[in-house]
């Protein structure tokens, strides 16, 4: 019994800093989620507020969700960071940029031309 006791602290060394390296990296993606979502709402960013909701993927693309409240309207917004660090924003239904609003409201205008 006294020999496994120096293999689990030994397991547990090797183990300790990957978890840290893991949790650091999360809170950057976490960050550079929201650094992302706060840009698209250049104008509406001080009545926005975000809260970061769960996390899920590999190690290759992680998923983070956030819900978001913006003049009294909630949405869930999904963000994907890959391992080279790309962000890509899914946004929801109700809350979206002003610039997606417009891409939207042009695209509705044209189509029955």
């Amino acid at each position: 019994m006294k020999t496994l006791s120096p293999v689990l602290v030994a397991a547990a060394l090797l183990v300790t800093p990957t978890s840290a390296l893991a949790a650091n990296n999360a809170g950057e993606n976490i960050t550079a989620c929201k650094t992302e979502i706060v840009k698209s709402f250049s104008v509406d960013a001080d009545a926005l507020d975000i809260d970061f909701k769960k996390m899920y993927g590999t190690s290759r693309r992680q998923m983070y969700s956030f819900v978001i409240k913006q003049n009294g309207e909630r949405d869930i917004v999904k963000c994907k960071v890959s391992r080279d660090g790309a962000v890509e924003i899914q946004w929801g239904d109700v809350v979206t940029p002003v610039q997606s609003q417009l891409v939207k409201a042009e695209e509705k205008t044209s189509s029955g031309e």
